[in-house]
C-alpha cells in the first residue's frame, strides 16, 4: 500500500492529466455558457466598426458658423451618404454612424432649433464627439483567452466582436459510481443493516453542476457480481474522461474498487493519502486508444470524507 500526501496525489494526477487529448467542438451562442473556450477567440471587427456619435445632436462638418441648415435626421442603424456642405448639419441619435463629410457632433442641448434650422449656444472644438473606429478594440485583438469558463457576458462580448461560433473543449464525460450492498436508492425496501445512497444524489449533481455529462451506476461488492460488474464498468467506462466512485477503496474484504479498476486497465497512482476523513482513496489512469486517457478517483464511501476529497482532488481534474 502507498500512502501520498494531497500534494503528491495531485501531482500524479496532473501529470496524468497533461497527456491527455481533449476533442473540441463548436457551438452557438445559444448553447455556449458554461463551456470552456479551445482557443483564444478574437475580434472579427474592430469595435466600434464604424465611426459613432456618443449621444443625440447634430453633425457638421468642422468650421466657425453658428447656424446650420438641418438636411435629415437619422437613427440608429441608419446610414445617411448624402453630402454634407458646409453649414449643414444631419440630426442623428446616440449610437448613429457619423456622416463620411462630418467631423464633430453638437450635443443637442448645445442648440436652439426652430424648424429646420438650429444655433449653437456653446463653443465646440472641431474634432469633437465623435468615437473612432477601434476606439474598444481592434480587429484581431484577443477577447476571451483559451481555457476561460463562459458567462453569459463573455458570450455577449464575443458575439457582440462578431463571433457567430464558439470553439470549445467536449464536455467532460463522467462515469459515476456508488458501490457496496449496504446501499438502497429512495424508493427501494430498506432492511436491517442498509443504508440509502445519499451519496448518488450529493457528487452526481455537483459534477453536473461543472458542465459535465454523467452516467450513474451502482456496484455491489457481492463476489458472485464482481466479474458481471467489472465488464459492466469496462463498458460504461470507454469514452468516459473521469471515473469517480465513492465507497470500496479501503482494506475491507468486500472493498473490490481498485481491483474492478485494474482489471479495466488502471495504472495505479497511489491507493491512500495522508487527510483524516478521507484516507481510503484509489487514484489511477487507464491509457486508452489515440492518446486519450481515462482517470480513475476513487473516492471514501463516508459522504463527508469523501467530499474532502472530491474537493481536493476530483474538481480540479473537471
Amino acid at each position: 500500500m502507498e500512502i501520498v500526501t494531497i500534494t503528491e496525489a495531485r501531482r500524479r494526477l496532473r501529470g496524468a492529466l497533461s497527456s491527455s487529448q481533449k476533442e473540441i467542438e463548436t457551438v452557438s451562442p445559444e448553447t455556449a455558457v458554461g463551456r470552456i473556450t479551445a482557443k483564444d477567440m478574437t475580434s472579427a471587427h474592430p469595435y466600434p466598426p464604424y465611426r459613432k456619435s456618443p449621444f443625440d445632436g447634430y453633425a457638421i462638418c468642422s468650421h466657425e458658423q453658428k447656424t446650420y441648415d438641418v438636411v435629415a435626421t437619422i437613427g440608429a442603424g441608419i446610414v445617411y451618404d448624402g453630402r454634407i456642405l458646409p453649414g449643414q448639419a444631419v440630426r442623428l441619435m446616440t449610437g448613429c454612424a457619423v456622416p463620411d463629410d462630418c467631423d464633430t457632433v453638437i450635443p443637442q442641448e448645445y442648440t436652439i432649433r426652430q424648424a429646420n434650422r438650429i444655433e449653437v449656444t456653446e463653443s465646440i472644438s472641431p474634432g469633437s464627439n465623435v468615437i473612432p473606429i477601434g476606439e474598444e478594440c481592434q480587429e484581431g485583438a484577443v477577447i476571451i483567452p483559451k481555457g476561460t469558463k463562459l458567462t453569459a457576458g463573455a458570450v455577449s462580448a464575443a458575439v457582440g466582436m462578431g463571433n457567430v461560433t464558439f470553439p470549445v473543449f467536449a464536455k467532460t464525460k463522467i462515469l459515476f459510481l456508488t458501490s457496496g450492498r449496504e446501499l438502497v436508492l429512495p424508493g427501494q425496501h430498506r432492511h436491517d443493516g442498509q443504508i440509502y445512497n445519499s451519496n448518488a444524489y450529493l457528487f452526481r449533481p455537483l459534477l453536473e453542476a461543472q458542465g459535465a455529462t454523467v452516467t450513474f451506476y451502482h456496484v455491489s461488492d457481492a463476489p458472485e457480481r464482481l466479474d458481471t460488474e467489472t465488464e459492466k464498468v469496462r463498458a460504461l467506462s470507454r469514452d468516459a474522461d473521469l471515473i469517480v466512485s465513492t465507497g470500496g477503496v479501503s482494506v475491507g474484504l468486500y472493498d473490490t474498487m481498485p481491483q474492478i479498476y485494474e482489471r479495466i486497465g488502471s495504472a495505479r497512482l497511489y491507493n491512500r493519502i495522508t487527510m483524516r476523513p478521507g484516507s481510503a482513496s484509489y487514484g489511477g489512469v487507464i491509457q486508452r486508444d489515440k492518446g486519450k486517457q481515462t482517470i480513475v478517483l476513487g473516492l471514501s464511501g463516508n459522504p463527508s470524507a469523501a467530499f474532502n476529497a472530491f474537493e481536493l482532488l476530483a474538481l480540479p481534474i473537471v
